[in-house]
């Protein structure tokens, strides 16, 4: 994602939707009567300068809130994850968070992701709000309006929530909304 720790080895974000901090398994079998609670998490390991291996604890690390999302399954924050590059101009690759129970992508700042340690939803630069199950698909699309900033994009088909149709709900964010803060919504 970047060399948040300056060592010369670019180091790496890593999500786990179906976990959290408790000890309960977070095991999806589509009943409601065994749902069992998966807050998510996200993790940025520093990549060792001289071998290429991980750490073996977190610099720095997101996990997904009670509340935060679903009431009975969670948020899976860290379904999805996306690098997107500075766009906050403090020389710090953004990372945005897939949070598909929660219906929403976080993004958050470099210099955060930078310093370490425990990061929450108030920690995010921007919020991109979309329609149920936003965050199952999370990327950067690039610089498409050629304002030097990378867009976001979000997606989920209703397929994959058992939909007959197949029906695709795909947002764009520029990456100077993204940049400049708050609660985005995007337009299908």
């Amino acid at each position: 994602t970047d060399d948040y720790d300056g060592d010369g080895t670019i180091d790496v974000v890593v999500g786990g939707a179906w976990s959290d901090d408790d000890t309960e398994l977070c095991i999806q079998d589509g009943t409601v009567g065994s749902a069992v609670y998966c807050g998510g998490w996200v993790h940025v390991l520093l990549m060792d300068g001289n071998d290429g291996t991980p750490g073996n604890v977190a610099h720095a690390t997101y996990a997904g809130a009670t509340g935060d999302g679903d009431t009975t399954y969670g948020a899976w924050a860290g379904y999805d994850l996306a690098n997107m590059g500075d766009l906050d101009g403090d020389g710090w690759s953004e990372v945005a968070i897939g949070k598909p129970l929660a219906s929403e992508i976080e993004v958050y700042p470099g210099d955060l992701l930078q310093a370490g340690g425990e990061l929450s939803s108030n920690n995010a630069m921007a919020t991109a709000k979309g329609g149920t199950f936003m965050g199952f698909d999370v990327a950067s699309l690039g610089d498409v309006d050629g304002d030097g900033l990378a867009e976001l994009v979000g997606s989920v088909s209703d397929g994959w929530i058992g939909g007959a149709n197949g029906n695709l709900d795909l947002r764009v964010w520029t990456g100077a909304q993204v940049a400049s803060g708050g609660t985005l919504v995007g337009s299908a």
